[in-house]
């Protein structure tokens, strides 16, 4: 019923279906919707978030602190939900920010090293799943393990030296010379992580998975 109504927008003057124009509130005649279309609403968002920028950051950061766990939940959640996404963001953030990138790497390797060193000895046997690697923004290889942290791991050690992995030595001489910056990361966690890997392999169609 609602896909066959239409309105005029008071911005950019076009007439829309009513469902391109966000619902305000109810009244005697029935739902009501916003003046403005969708689109000329997210133009004018954006144009007050540019205009009002020390404005906006101070009040998400003022809210960062007065909602600390709830903005650590909903982040941990988004990037479970979205992993594939972050790491295709986060090697473009790479890619574009190296100085960021080595002091920040630098600063954890420094502050983690412990627990890095215990989860290589244990071999995090208790993370099965799917992985990928990603450089500016493009997927480079996924592939599957029982041993996901340690799997990860030997990734970036067997590209600084290639000749120490043999089976796929060609897969790492390429890491090597064109994508030294690389990134990695867990897409899901899943013990049926054969069958999810060429699922992922449909979806993401790797460079170099053959």
């Amino acid at each position: 019923m609602e896909s066959s109504i239409n309105k005029t927008c008071k911005v950019c003057s076009k007439t829309k279906p009513i469902i391109e124009f966000t619902k305000s509130h109810i009244n005697k005649k029935g739902q009501q919707y916003k003046p403005k279309c969708k689109d000329c609403q997210s133009q004018y968002q954006k144009q007050w978030i540019d205009n009002n920028k020390e404005q906006v950051d101070t009040y998400a950061k003022q809210y960062r602190e007065n909602n600390r766990q709830k903005t650590r939940d909903v982040a941990i959640q988004y990037y479970y939900n979205n992993k594939a996404e972050r790491l295709k963001y986060m090697s473009k953030w790479k890619s574009q920010n190296k100085e960021k990138w080595e002091a920040y790497t630098k600063e954890y390797n420094q502050e983690n090293k412990q627990y890095k060193q215990e989860q290589i000895k244990t071999k995090a046997t208790e993370v099965q799943g799917v992985y990928a690697l990603y450089d500016n923004g493009e997927c480079l290889y996924v592939g599957e393990s029982s041993w996901l942290n340690h799997r990860l791991y030997l990734h970036k050690s067997y590209t600084r030296k290639p000749s120490r992995n043999k089976s796929q030595r060609e897969l790492y001489e390429i890491l090597n010379k064109k994508h030294p910056n690389f990134v990695c990361g867990i897409i899901e966690e899943t013990p049926n992580h054969k069958e999810r890997e060429q699922h992922y392999i449909n979806q993401l169609k790797p460079l170099y998975n053959g």
